[in-house]
């Protein structure tokens, strides 16, 4: 089962589907695209236009029915890219065989280039995944384009989402140079998030894996209205929470400022919204297919708690009971 902080970067990807395109244009990769390959612009008749969109993850092979962690589609010019992105946090030699697979069925999906890119923590998982596979025993290769530490911590993320923030400072969580300002940035953007428990999630997920030396940074700072943490929570943790959390206020505070007393209704009314439909997305790209029933059943539950209830669950979810309940199978 996927682990919580591969759940948490799998997210943000696809919550900031732009990163993509980013590192593959920091990489040279669009550029060698347009003057290679010619079906790079796609079938016949396409629109040319400038679109990073996310697709739904579930690639049908002949073998079997594979879903990659995302999967997005890139339209840049003449340039049209289907890319399949995986998170790895350890090597995983069965990879070496589903990575051709999901390349292979998105390039027939999609009549384009479908490059396979691999988004590592860590430089040693990156150096395991850059290895280049023998499809054929002769001259058929493959291999993804993998970025470590290094390629993501070298981003430039001032106009980024809070997400592609966050996973900067995630990939910098070591660097005692730039791992601090990465981490005051992250924070202070994730308080933009309008998703409380996908922010709290965020903000945990980054503190727990700083290292001591980045960590020391923000252990002297002083927070205000700190409160006792429970037992099983890290101080650290608690604090860094509440100052993002006070920032939100801050934030919230002033956009209500000049705004109609009448609005508050229409605002929680689009805002479960958004949730059942991030929930819907967590789902399909888990694998998990609802019927319509279920579906609507979703889209219809206008109660904030239950909706952060459900997409917490989701994160972590091998069956829709886990997620609705044992009514839902």
């Amino acid at each position: 089962m996927p682990s919580t902080v591969h759940e948490v970067l799998v997210q943000a990807v696809r919550a900031a589907p732009e990163l993509v395109r980013a590192l593959l244009v920091s990489a040279g990769y669009v550029e060698r695209a347009r003057q290679v390959d010619a079906g790079a612009a796609g079938e016949a008749g396409e629109a040319r236009e400038d679109r990073v969109s996310l697709e739904d993850a579930g690639l049908p092979t002949l073998v079997s029915a594979l879903t990659a962690d995302a999967l997005v589609v890139i339209r840049q010019g003449d340039v049209k890219l289907a890319v399949v992105v995986e998170v790895q946090l350890e090597p995983d030699e069965s990879k070496l065989y589903t990575w051709p697979s999901y390349q292979a069925a998105a390039r027939y999906r999609h009549r384009c280039p479908a490059p396979v890119v691999v988004i590592c923590p860590s430089e040693r998982v990156a150096a395991w995944a850059a290895r280049e596979v023998s499809i054929d025993g002769h001259r058929s290769t493959f291999g993804a384009c993998v970025f470590g530490p290094k390629a993501l911590g070298g981003l430039d993320v001032r106009s980024g989402a809070p997400e592609v923030k966050w996973l900067v400072a995630y990939a910098l969580r070591d660097d005692e140079a730039r791992g601090p300002r990465a981490f005051e940035d992250a924070t202070e953007a994730l308080a933009q998030l309008p998703d409380e428990v996908m922010m709290g999630l965020y903000c945990k997920t980054l503190s727990d894996a700083l290292s001591p030396a980045v960590r020391a940074h923000y252990e002297a700072l002083e927070m205000n209205q700190q409160t006792a943490p429970e037992a099983e929570e890290d101080p650290f943790v608690t604090r860094v929470l509440e100052r993002v959390r006070a920032r939100r206020a801050e934030l919230a505070a002033g956009r209500a400022e000049g705004k109609a007393e009448g609005k508050a209704e229409g605002k929680a009314e689009g805002k479960a919204e958004g949730k059942a439909e991030a929930l819907l997305l967590v789902l399909r790209s888990r694998g998990l297919h609802l019927p319509e029933s279920l579906s609507a059943r979703i889209l219809a539950e206008r109660d904030a708690q239950v909706l952060d209830a459900w997409l917490l669950a989701a994160m972590t979810a091998t069956a829709v009971a886990d997620v609705l309940g044992p009514t839902a199978e």
